[in-house]
């Protein structure tokens, strides 16, 4: 069963990414290149069970974890993606700490929550997880990982009892939804939204949990580090491949040899 909660409970830095398009060899190229946490995106893009379930298997070779980032906590969801072999859930959108602990509900097994138990599934190795049963979901529960982002203005408002859930590891703040939340909409270095991300960083870290920033840079990296941030988003498959594109092709244009 991947340790990845176990590095977050030791603080331990963590690289990750999203993945964004429905290809496993970007979860396995992430994998060889270092990436301890992917980041399945299936609040915005199209991924169905089948490839959910490669591109976890894919990174699973590599000892990389991978989280199911959804706007959606409904146990029937939920159980099918921690099945599959999802080392946890990323909520998008979080509303408030109820929402979260319904999250948690779908998430562990009792008596944390009440997880549908299906030994022989992926997750379960196919039956060969543990010998004795009755342990299963005690073992589970200790390796999966909740994450939440803060990105509406009701999750800021209930930040600390947020915060106070036990079983939330990971948090992070969407800068995009959270400038419109806050009648900013894309105005990323507007007062009001760099307040409100200093505040709600400030309390993340002061809980305890595990906080997620984006780290672009060497410097991006130095200044986060030392402010107490041990989880670094450093692009999505997307983003990495446009980069690279965009600084490939953009020399050749400008010589006119295309």
């Amino acid at each position: 069963m991947n340790t990845i909660r176990e590095k977050i409970k030791k603080n331990q830095p963590l690289a990750c990414a999203f993945l964004r398009m429905p290809e496993p060899s970007s979860a396995e190229i992430m994998a060889v290149n270092g990436i301890d946490l992917i980041v399945i995106d299936w609040e915005h893009y199209q991924h169905n069970s089948e490839t959910m379930v490669n591109i976890v298997r894919a990174a699973d070779a590599y000892g990389t974890a991978c989280l199911v980032r959804v706007a959606d906590v409904r146990p029937a969801v939920i159980g099918r993606l921690m099945d599959m072999g999802a080392a946890g859930i990323m909520l998008a959108d979080a509303q408030d700490a109820q929402q979260i602990k319904e999250l948690v509900d779908a998430v562990k097994y009792y008596p944390v929550g009440h997880r549908g138990v299906s030994t022989d599934s992926r997750a379960g190795k196919y039956g060969h997880l543990i010998s004795d049963s009755t342990q299963y979901g005690e073992i589970v529960n200790q390796a999966t990982v909740i994450a939440a982002i803060i990105e509406t203005k009701s999750a800021v408002d209930d930040l600390e009892n947020i915060l106070s859930i036990p079983e939330l590891d990971i948090v992070s703040v969407g800068t995009a939804d959270l400038s419109y939340a806050l009648g900013c909409p894309g105005q990323s270095n507007h007062p009001d939204l760099l307040r409100c991300k200093e505040n709600v960083y400030r309390k993340i870290l002061s809980s305890g949990k595990m906080a997620l920033d984006k780290s672009f840079t060497e410097e991006d990296l130095r200044d986060r580090y030392k402010a107490g941030i041990r989880c670094f988003y450093v692009g999505s498959d997307m983003s990495i491949l446009n980069k690279g594109l965009w600084e490939a092709v953009t020399p050749l244009r400008k010589i006119k040899l295309m």
